[in-house]
């Protein structure tokens, strides 16, 4: 729910630059979800992995995540790679390539994606380190981190960018981009605090 409203108000933003953009912005967004449906499974399956360990320690928790990461990132950043290479077919999915407003909003989807596709390797680590924390019962804390790297730093940077002097489309895919690194960035630096004290305790309430 928190990413939800967080695209959602991305949306709403998107919508001062007119059509074109949002319908950009909106084929763009529909790409990214295709693989992100890949990223919510590699989350779920670190918290099955993690949820599995018996005796949990910070070595266990260390090697079971690089695991992890380093095969769901085996599997995806080609995935990442192909789709920037499909850019083309996937705008006469969504356009039509005989409309007067196809290389407008062509050039849209280009600069979106751009940024949109290879930050879902962000995504995909952030579903990880998710993941692995669920399975070991924490879940209110890493929600709090999400919660603060989407609202109290992201969308203020998307308005302030807006607000600036001819400002860009493109401006809030780097809000975006912002908000997905930021987060993966902190639950990562706060990765070790979050799990050690559920390897020794009692689950989240």
């Amino acid at each position: 729910m928190l990413t939800i409203g967080f695209l959602s108000i991305s949306l709403v933003l998107m919508a001062q630059f007119g059509t074109q953009a949002v319908a950009a912005h909106s084929a763009a967004m529909q790409i990214s979800e295709v693989l992100v449906l890949f990223a919510l499974g590699f989350r779920d399956f670190a918290a099955i992995r993690f949820a599995s360990l018996n005796d949990l320690n910070l070595d266990a928790a260390r090697r079971e995540l690089s695991q992890t990461l380093h095969a769901a990132l085996v599997l995806f950043v080609p995935m990442v790679g192909l789709a920037l290479l499909a850019r083309p077919v996937l705008a006469l999915v969504f356009f039509d390539a005989g409309g007067p407003e196809f290389e407008a909003v062509t050039a849209l989807l280009y600069a979106f994606t751009l940024w949109s596709l290879p930050s879902l390797i962000f995504s995909l680590v952030l579903m990880v380190l998710l993941g692995s924390l669920r399975g070991v019962g924490v879940t209110t804390r890493s929600a709090i981190v999400v919660l603060f790297c989407y609202w109290f730093f992201a969308v203020p940077a998307q308005v302030f960018w807006l607000g600036q002097q001819d400002p860009m489309p493109v401006s809030i895919w780097h809000g975006l981009v912002l908000g997905f690194l930021l987060a993966t960035l902190v639950l990562g630096l706060l990765w070790n605090r979050l799990i050690l004290p559920k390897s020794a305790h009692l689950h989240e309430s």
